[in-house]
């Protein structure tokens, strides 16, 4: 007979991300990792990394299948080496931008790699996301084209040397490549650069968020990207745990919310962590949040499909839209949603219609059930 919780576990890798993050929980992962099917879920979440180096913290105390083990392994190597090289070029756009005084901010994947994450092995990265002003842009090309990379043919805004790539973002590092800070982390906004850390000893243009507002940009992400991967809510549980610099600052991350339009995204993400219970969240945070701008029906009935973990059938281009204030604003997010090219979304009009019927299948679901 399985142990009880196999069962339990059978088609929920969200289960398997709990005993990552809560240690009392990890009796069952070794009966749950011994399945092809978690394999193949955990890979697709993006956690695997974090489940092999779980694993390695029992020291044997959970029994995986020598196979499954052998997976997870090879796994963590290959995202270990392929971080170290995104942390070289990052180390390379870092110099470069201090020597020409060229001010950015390296974000997410980078950043938590480095600062956040124990091990380099435990959260996958595919490229470097760089933050620069608009009216950089053409000093930014000049940088990255000495540098060795080449802009993509197609989407302009990124750029590739080999397996590395980088994602450039001009003003406002969220939802959408506008200047608009509704939309996003804008760095119009004075208190995102000015709370924002040195990447380096002494270095004064290369610059990473704060806890607080690199956990609103990963609010924004995993909702421009419909909660699809798990690795996304676990980046916001280990940036909120304690760190060396101290306990995290949830006032701070209400008052950073409430100041700009991330009421709804930030809420929806410490929803899901406290439902799924990866994070203790303050209640008062939560009801402070839900109290700036009540949910519509729409949005309630997208949070109880993220929180039953159904999470492909939360589109973020609804959510989004909602949120957004103003009928000027609004219409420029459909505009930029469904006509200005952005990068890995297709081109202008030819993924007009896939994503107005995203949109009105997001929307038929909210109004019918």
């Amino acid at each position: 007979m399985p142990p009880d919780g196999f069962v339990k576990m059978q088609h929920r890798p969200v289960d398997i991300l709990r005993a990552v993050v809560r240690p009392e929980e990890r009796g069952t992962l070794g009966a749950a990792l011994c399945r092809a099917t978690f394999l193949e879920e955990v890979f697709r979440e993006g956690i695997a990394g974090a489940v092999y180096r779980c694993l390695q913290e029992e020291q044997g105390r959970i029994r995986v299948a020598s196979a499954a083990w052998k997976v997870l392994e090879d796994e963590y190597t290959a995202v270990t080496g392929r971080n170290m090289v995104l942390a070289r070029w990052a180390d390379r756009i870092v110099a470069a931008c201090e020597e020409r005084r060229l001010p950015v901010v390296i974000l997410r994947g980078a950043r938590l790699i480095r600062d956040v994450y124990p091990a380099a092995g435990m959260r996958p990265a595919t490229d470097i996301d760089l933050l620069f002003y608009r009216e950089d842009a053409l000093r930014v090309r000049g940088l990255l084209s000495d540098l060795g990379m080449r802009p993509h043919p197609v989407f302009p805004l990124f750029f590739q040397d080999g397996p590395v790539y980088l994602d450039v973002h001009l003003d406002t590092a969220g939802f959408l490549q506008t200047s608009d800070p509704e939309f996003g982390l804008s760095l119009r906004d004075e208190r995102v650069w000015g709370t924002s850390l040195a990447w380096q000893p002494a270095g004064r243009y290369a610059r990473c968020l704060d806890r607080v507002h690199e956990c609103i940009a990963c609010a924004l992400h995993a909702q421009e990207h419909s909660y699809a991967r798990l690795v996304w809510f676990m980046d916001a549980v280990f940036l909120t745990q304690t760190s060396p610099a101290g306990p995290f600052d949830w006032d701070a991350l209400l008052e950073a919310a409430l100041r700009r339009n991330f009421a709804q995204p930030v809420f929806f993400l410490l929803s899901y962590v406290s439902a799924q219970r990866f994070l203790c969240v303050p209640q008062g945070v939560l009801e402070s949040l839900s109290r700036r701008r009540p949910l519509n029906a729409w949005e309630r009935r997208s949070l109880r499909v993220l929180e039953q973990e159904r999470r492909t059938e939360v589109f973020g281009e609804g959510l989004c839209f909602f949120s957004v204030r103003g009928v000027v604003r609004r219409f420029l997010f459909l505009w930029y949603v469904l006509l200005r090219p952005r990068p890995g979304r297709g081109r202008g009009g030819f993924s007009f219609f896939p994503r107005c019927g995203r949109i009105a299948a997001a929307a038929l679901r909210g109004v019918l059930r």
